[in-house]
């Protein structure tokens, strides 16, 4: 793991993630609403771009301009923040993705695979909602944050190999945009795109840009702050 990764995560953890907490758990009650979500989304994985491999012989993986397909999965995420009456929100944000390996293409040869890609990411999501006057509001954000990444690699072209279950943290960051349609006070149902991005996770046995575009439907919650019934 790089210095500059590594100065990211420890900011991420000592500042960025107590300071989001502090703002979820006191607000401002009369300019803000909770918000939860819950996230199924169609993850379409981005072909990864081999920089670097160890303890690989095949020139699928370790010729020139490597990539491995990767096979697309379901994922899901689930949110909670604050929603302010301006149209911003601010909010803590888990997700998780799975990805298989199915083939390494280089430029002189090609091989199947037998392997997985996982990502257990938390982001602090910075949003803005579009105030439409009807059912429907628009939205964009962004959100920064760690990703949490394992990585296999069992077979190559039959053969087994032995790489199972490294591990890596990385920065992450994603990008995303929708609408949300109210059926409820209260309750909404929304459609958007997500483009994920998890740099470069250093496996030990293969190193590669990780990114996905996501296609989400989600279902959000929102009451005044801190006015709930139980």
């Amino acid at each position: 793991m790089t210095s500059m990764n590594q100065n990211f995560i420890k900011t991420f953890l000592q500042k960025i993630v107590p300071i989001v907490i502090a703002v979820l758990c006191i607000g401002v009650p009369s300019y803000a609403d909770n918000y939860w979500t819950f996230s199924g989304f169609f993850v379409s994985p981005q072909d990864m771009e081999v920089t670097s491999s160890k303890g690989i012989t095949n020139e699928a993986i370790t010729g020139s301009g490597s990539e491995i397909d990767m096979n697309s999965e379901p994922g899901l995420a689930l949110a909670v923040g604050i929603e302010y009456e301006s149209g911003f929100r601010v909010g803590l944000e888990y997700a998780y993705r799975s990805m298989d390996m199915e083939k390494a293409v280089s430029d002189s040869l090609d091989a199947n695979l037998r392997g997985d890609v996982t990502i257990n990411s938390w982001l602090v999501n910075f949003g803005y909602n579009f105030n439409t006057f009807s059912e429907l509001t628009p939205y964009v954000g962004l959100g920064l944050g760690l990703a949490f990444n394992e990585g296999s690699l069992l077979k190559i072209a039959g053969v087994n190999t032995g790489f199972a279950d490294k591990k890596n943290t990385s920065f992450a960051y994603q990008i995303f945009l929708g609408s949300y349609y109210q059926f409820t006070e209260g309750v909404e149902v929304g459609l958007g795109y997500r483009f994920f991005d998890a740099g470069e996770p250093d496996f030990d046995f293969l190193k590669g840009g990780v990114g996905t575009h996501n296609f989400e439907l989600s279902f959000r919650y929102n009451h005044p702050f801190l006015e709930l019934d139980f």
